[in-house]
This record gives structure tokens, sequence and C-alpha cells, in this order.
């Protein structure tokens, strides 16, 4: 047995006693958690993985989808899960031949699924066993770093033609510069996704003795000036990335209202904070740059940690018993509620999510990488709700997308069919883990 997985064990055991004995002898909720993961998995995530789920129809959902269960198998759960962990290792296996740079012509979809290639690599570095799929993995995903950062086109709304690639959008964001829309100087999800990419990296290349890149360095060194001028603390320590800016995009335009209606006009919110159903990505970002960042980075990012799980505690989380019975999560993340998303592509003209409709991102987000005890016990709240009633269905299902998804993770089939129950048990024991610890390593 690897040496990370008998520490991880050993602590497993003792923690478990102490609750078993505390509970009265009574199963905890942990063991509860994992034995309900171990059940579901072969009809959930095994099945999944066995797709070619990089491909451009599947990427985006897998991205997402896949990132607490494979923590799960890698980081958080007991020795037993060495087979899950070997689900993985074949899934990239069978990837790594495939993995062609670019990997996708859209890149949001690239830089989402190379998170969860570069996720892979940090909890493999820290296990015996590094294979030489990985080392090529590793390779292939600097090359896409360097693609990005030197070489692709960086489309921007401001103008026809591209920035020539990211490293020159991304500066162009940073400079004081008026824009004729607030929005324009938003970092976009494909950027901190390139953050967090090249922090990854540059961990493994730390674990594994590589040499260092000097493009991992420059953007390391430019995402910490992102994060120093762009974010925001209150006099009460919570915390917003770029409040107001994307205030006039069109996703968010409608936020002043709070009622779906026909034929809205815009209603601009001053102040807004980002969406909850992208935010959820915000504590994973956080923990790949703290973990690659020396002592005093390591710091800022936790502080930054910090200030986020206050702000989603304090405005966004709502407890069962306060709006519903139910768990919820408000629009926004700095608490308004109003409408996301009003006449979108994928819902239609006159429809939008109204408020607590972004709540469906308690199943699907990455928000138990927050070390949230307020989230831990929401999530525990619906482990108990399975399987849910019809109602609650509707609610998380809310305005559900019209873009074409595997028959797994789509509609009602997800909360119905084990996916869904087999995310909110993993976040039960992530969430557990990160509040204890708040700070992993």
């Amino acid at each position: 047995m690897e040496w990370c997985e008998v520490k991880r064990s050993i602590r497993w055991i003792l923690l478990n006693a102490a609750l078993f004995v505390l509970a009265g002898c009574q199963p905890s909720a942990q063991e509860s958690a994992v034995a309900t993961v171990q059940e579901l998995w072969p009809s959930t995530v095994g099945e999944y993985l066995q797709e070619p789920l990089w491909e451009p129809g599947r990427s985006y959902d897998a991205a997402h989808l896949l990132m607490l269960p494979m923590h799960c198998a890698f980081d958080v759960c007991p020795g037993q899960f060495k087979q899950r962990r070997d689900e993985f290792r074949e899934f990239f296996t069978r990837f790594e031949p495939r993995f062609s740079v670019p990997l996708d012509s859209n890149p949001l979809r690239e830089a989402q699924f190379l998170y969860l290639v570069t996720q892979y690599l940090v909890l493999s570095s820290r296990y015996t066993g590094w294979q030489e799929h990985h080392n090529a993995l590793y390779e292939k995903s600097l090359k896409a770093v360097h693609h990005f950062w030197n070489e692709r086109p960086a489309p921007h709304w401001a103008y026809s033609s591209d920035f020539p690639n990211a490293e020159k959008r991304l500066r162009w964001k940073l400079a004081p510069t008026r824009t004729q829309q607030a929005y324009f100087a938003a970092i976009i999800d494909e950027e901190y996704y390139l953050m967090a990419l090249a922090s990854d990296l540059l961990f493994v290349a730390k674990q594994r003795s590589y040499a260092e890149d000097p493009v991992l360095v420059e953007i390391q060194q430019l995402t910490r000036e992102v994060f120093e001028q762009q974010g925001r603390f209150d006099s009460e320590g919570q915390w917003l990335m770029q409040p107001g800016v994307w205030r006039d995009h069109k996703d968010y335009r409608y936020a002043g209202h709070s009622a779906l209606e026909p034929r809205l006009a815009p209603e601009v919110r001053e102040g807004i904070g980002m969406d909850v159903s992208h935010s959820h990505r915000f504590p994973l970002w956080l923990e790949s740059f703290r973990r690659a960042s020396n002592e005093q980075g390591a710091e800022f990012y936790s502080r930054l940690m910090e200030g986020f799980r206050n702000q989603f505690e304090a405005f966004v989380l709502k407890q069962p018993g306060s709006a519903f019975r139910w768990p919820a999560l408000a629009n926004y993340m700095d608490g308004h509620n109003g409408i996301y998303r009003y006449g979108y592509e994928t819902l239609g003209d006159e429809l939008g999510y109204g408020p607590y409709e972004l709540s469906y991102a308690l199943f699907s987000g990455w928000y138990a990488f927050s070390g949230s005890e307020r989230l831990y016990n929401a999530f525990l709240w619906l482990k108990n709700e399975f399987p849910l009633e019809a109602e609650l269905v509707r609610f998380y299902l809310g305005p559900d997308t019209q873009r074409e998804r595997y028959p797994l993770v789509e509609g009602q089939a997800f909360y119905k069919d084990g996916f869904a129950e087999l995310l909110i048990n993993v976040s039960v024991l992530v969430a557990q883990d990160r509040s204890r610890d708040k700070v992993t390593q």
C-alpha cells in the first residue's frame, strides 16, 4: 500500500472510531457516505469513465462532474478506493494518445478539460507508481499552456480582430484603461483556468523534480497581480472578485428584476457579484494557486479562500428552513437574487434563471472545497433526502439547458439515476475533510 494511502487510511480509521463512539455506536455520516458512493459508483462514474469524454460534445460536463469523484478516489476517501483510482488512470491512459494541441476549437472547453488533467497529475504526484502516461500528459499540458499564452489568438468583445495570445489580452485588462463596457475588463473563465493550469504544472514540476518552466513562472506572477488588483475585501472580511464588472453584460443586464416576465427591459444592478453557477470553481482554483506558491503567496491565497467562504456563508447559502425547507443559493455572489441570463440562447427568448434557480450548483459545483461548515450541513440535509421527491427535482433542475448532454448527466436523469446522489455524498466527504483541515497540502 502506498504511504500516502496508509496515512489517509489511518487518519480515516481514527476519525471514524471517534465519531462511532460519540454517536452511540451508530454509523457516522462519513461511513454512510462512503458506502453510498461505493454502491453508486459503477453505474455512474464507472460507466461515465468508459466514454471518450475528451470529445467536444462531452468535455464541458465531464470536466465539472468528475472533479469531486476524482478527489474522492485519490485524496479524501479511504484505502478501499484504490480500484477507483485505477479507473481514472485507465481513463487518462486512453486519453493521452488522443491529446493533441490544440485539443478543441473552443478554448474554454479545452482549458476546462485540461484542468481535470492537471488536477489528475497533482493528485497522482503524491503517490508512487508515476507512469509514462503521466509524463506525457505533463508535457502535452505544458505545451497547451504555452500555446494559449504565446500562440493561440485570443478573441475579445471590444475588438473585431483577436488579441494575438492570452498574455496580451490579460495584460490589457490589467492596464488602467477606460472601457466602453464594464465587462470588457472582466477576467473570463478561460483565463482563470489558464492561471490554474500553470499553478498545477508548477506544483507537479516541483514534486517530480522537473525543470522550472519560465512561462509557468510568468503566469504565476501575473496571477498574483490579477488577484491583488481585482479582488475586494469588505470590512467584515468577506471577499468578492471584480464586483460590478459584469453588470452590463447580456447575462447580467436583467439582474435588477426579481421575477421572470415577457418583454423585460434591462435593469442593471451596480456592484453585482459573479453568478454562483460559475463562481463554484474559485475554491479549487484558489487551492491550485496556494499550493504552487511560496509561503507568502500561500498565505495570500489562504486569506482569499477564507474571504470567499465568509462571503458565501453570509450572503449566498440559504440553509434549510430559511428561504425553503431545503438548502438554496442566491443567484449572485454579492447576495443579490435577481434574474440571470434572460433570453439566453439555450433557454428561450423570454426565459432565464429566476431567484434561487442557480441552486443546482450545490450538486454539480465545487463549493465543497471551500471548507464551509455550514455548507457541510446543507450537504448532509440533501444526502438524507434521496431519493429526491418530485418537488426537489423540479427546484434543482430549474430551467434546464437545451444543450445536448450524455444521458447519465442530463435533465431529470441526473437527479433520479444516481449521479446527483453520488456527488452529494462525495461533497459530504470533501466538505468534511476541508472544514477540518481548512488548508491541505
